[in-house]
């Protein structure tokens, strides 16, 4: 059954009203330097994030995972510049008058 407390998907997971916190351990591969406000690299906390976020969809499993929300991943190589692209699709049903994420029930 589908646990949409923020905490069953991303361990660490804490909140006091006014700020999120998620420890930089429970996004790998991030490592501090790169989560760093002032010096770290904004495309390496994002893609951390979603290839946690697709990881955690996934060990989820189709009985848990959530039915108006989808997250799909993939990679592409791409030969002549040796680099792997990844794509991450979030996908979810919203209420029209509000723009807010439409609940399960």
């Amino acid at each position: 059954m589908f646990n949409a407390a923020p905490s069953s998907w991303i361990p660490g997971y804490t909140s006091d009203g006014t700020h999120i916190t998620i420890p930089i351990a429970s996004i790998p591969p991030l490592v501090a330097g790169d989560a760093d406000a002032a010096t770290g690299d904004v495309r390496k906390v994002v893609y951390a994030l979603c290839a946690m976020l697709a990881a955690s969809w996934q060990t989820e499993g189709t009985g848990n995972q959530p039915g108006k929300m989808t997250i799909s991943s993939g990679q592409a190589l791409n030969g002549p510049s040796n680099t792997i692209t990844a794509n991450y699709q979030f996908s979810f049903n919203l209420t029209p008058s509000s723009l807010g994420v439409t609940p399960e029930s």
